[in-house]
């Protein structure tokens, strides 16, 4: 059976393999998921909206996702990135390492506040009371079901506010469009039509809504959107779609699209922060060169160390744009909850995307129980005291914060580090099947052919006590067929990597050294390792032909302009240190 290749030596940490749609997708069958959320009148809207009701919106922090919220989102991209995402573990297995969205994405991308009370309540009872005080009116019953009620009927009722509204209606109106964000951007559930009412208690005092921890309630409700989303039945996802999305095109740059130039005056306007902004302002389609799940799965699977960036906002611009600091919070080991939704932020398992380098992580938290709970049948039921112990971790996050050894380049690891090869010997690392050659090439000698590419997909267990707390500058390359080195773009293009090398076969007449093949000139001791050359030394020594040049010297810079196609373009080694 295909799958059976792909597994990991140790399948103690993927326990849920069994119902993750991986499984479906390598006994055949693909989907694509559909990301749900209602349309509503007030985002196409934004700058009709009341000032006064706008300046409700901005003090409570709900205003960006507003404007952002009417981004296209790329149902095949969200379904390749399902597919990567771990219950186990809250992470993206991607082949560089886990990463996943944490609380610092969605402060800096949705600008929402990750610090303060956890979004809980009650959920049960007669909730509908509170509209007729909170809201001003009441959803008739064709509207509602249970403590349910239909966005379309807020969508209907608050548009415009009146001419002569009073303070109490137009907190009334803001509180609306606060229903209205929250149940269709924020944390929308697969339905995409109702909203539960549990939130609106929370919005009685209008000063108050600041000081809940939303950022917190909406990563957890996204966590638990991808949990539902990997189950191969589930045809439809919730959740906060932009914030994967953003999360998705900050990191990985072979799928993000173009941004626009960003100017001085964009800064200090605010028109690029929270980043969200920045990436509605692409100059192409969101869907780029990729119009399929496949290309999708194929683009990440094959994701080199050029294409992902782990610490993506102290690079290039971003230090500019941000103009604020997220609290220590951001990396804590905490659970995020929202009402009935425990899931929980385990930071420690992508230290890398703090800037610190990242060690072999302890297990991590069974949430098996919580995922169980939901709201149904519940009845009087009060969320804060039955979650009462994950909200005193919350409560208790600045104590929880980690901190580690910062890494010295990009973060990017070997293979043969400690940390990757356990990740290797754990994890699904691929998900594209790479069916076994039938070719008889693969029958012979190593050391002549290379071997099949699935060959690679697990190494043998690897430990070495020297290098654990190193950068690993000094690991042997990989392979040179293994799957790194099949799609790395040229070395020349990746800032800071101070150069690259090109090796002679061992195999071939010109293995006593690279000046027996090469004739012309030979390379300084410093640009030599062996039978390995710096590319550097070729690509300034044999640039232009001498006007007097022989048919033996043309040879010699044809032959050199070859080595550098091949070395750099066709079939690059990867040799970047960490």
């Amino acid at each position: 059976m295909a799958s059976a290749r792909q597994l990991p030596v140790d399948m103690s940490l993927l326990r849920l393999q069994d119902k993750h749609i991986v499984k479906s997708i390598w006994e055949g069958n693909e989907r694509v998921i559909c990301p749900r959320r209602h349309a509503i009148w007030i985002a196409k809207h934004v700058n009709e909206l009341n000032e006064r009701v706008m300046n409700i919106l901005q003090a409570a922090g709900f205003i960006h996702i507003l404007k952002a919220s009417t981004m296209e989102i790329n149902h095949h991209l969200v379904t390749a990135l399902v597919e990567m995402w771990r219950v186990e573990t809250h992470t993206f297995h991607l082949p560089l390492g886990e990463s996943s969205i944490t609380l610092e994405g969605v402060a800096l991308q949705l600008g929402l506040p990750i610090e303060g009370h956890v979004v809980t309540g009650i959920s049960s009872g007669p909730l509908t009371v509170f509209c007729h005080q909170l809201l001003g009116d009441v959803p008739p019953e064709n509207n509602v079901r249970g403590n349910r009620i239909k966005l379309s009927w807020l969508n209907n009722t608050f548009r415009h506010l009146p001419h002569d509204a009073t303070d109490e209606v137009i907190e009334q109106y803001a509180r609306a469009f606060m229903l209205m964000i929250i149940g269709s951007i924020m944390m929308s559930d697969t339905s995409a039509s109702m909203m539960h009412l549990m939130y609106l208690p929370l919005l009685v005092d209008l000063q108050n809504v600041s000081q809940y921890s939303w950022g917190s309630a909406v990563l957890s409700c996204l966590y638990r959107a991808l949990d539902h989303g990997t189950r191969a039945d589930q045809e439809n996802i919730g959740g906060c779609m932009i914030l994967l999305q953003c999360w998705a095109w900050e990191r990985i740059t072979c799928i993000s699209p173009q941004l626009l130039e960003v100017t001085e005056d964009d800064i200090s306007s605010g028109a690029v922060f929270p980043l969200v902004k920045r990436w509605c302002r692409t100059t192409q389609s969101i869907h780029h060169d990729m119009t399929t799940v496949k290309q999708f799965r194929q683009k990440l699977d094959d994701l080199s160390p050029r294409q992902f960036i782990w610490t993506p906002y102290i690079r290039d611009l971003l230090p500019q744009i941000i103009p604020v600091e997220v609290a220590p919070t951001c990396r804590a080991v905490v659970p995020l909850i929202c009402f009935s939704v425990v899931e929980y932020q385990q930071s420690n398992r992508v230290m890398r995307q703090f800037g610190f380098r990242q060690n072999i992580p302890h297990p991590p938290m069974n949430l098996d129980d919580e995922h169980k709970q939901d709201m149904k049948g519940r009845t009087n039921w009060n969320w804060q005291e039955h979650h009462g112990q994950w909200i005193a971790l919350w409560n208790d996050r600045h104590n929880r914060v980690f901190n580690g050894i910062p890494f010295q380049k990009y973060g990017h690891l070997r293979d043969e580090s400690e940390y990757m090869q356990w990740y290797i010997n754990h994890i699904i690392r691929y998900i594209v099947i790479i069916e076994d050659s039938t070719d008889e090439e693969y029958d012979m000698d190593h050391e002549q052919q290379f071997q099949p590419p699935f060959a690679f997909r697990a190494s043998p267990p690897y430990h070495d006590t020297q290098r654990s707390a190193s950068d690993h500058v000094n690991y042997q390359h990989p392979h040179m067929n293994s799957r790194f080195q099949q799609h790395m773009p040229p070395t020349s293009t990746y800032p800071g990597v101070e150069t690259s090398y090109f090796a002679f076969p061992p195999s071939t007449p010109f293995s006593g050294g690279p000046s027996s093949f090469i004739g012309g000139d030979v390379p300084p001791e410093n640009s030599v390792r062996g039978n390995i050359i710096k590319l550097s030394w070729p690509n300034n020594t044999f640039r232009h032909l001498p006007n007097d040049a022989t048919d033996h010297v043309i040879q010699q810079y044809a032959r050199v302009h070859m080595l550098m196609i091949i070395d750099s373009i066709m079939m690059p080694l990867f040799h970047d240190d960490v």
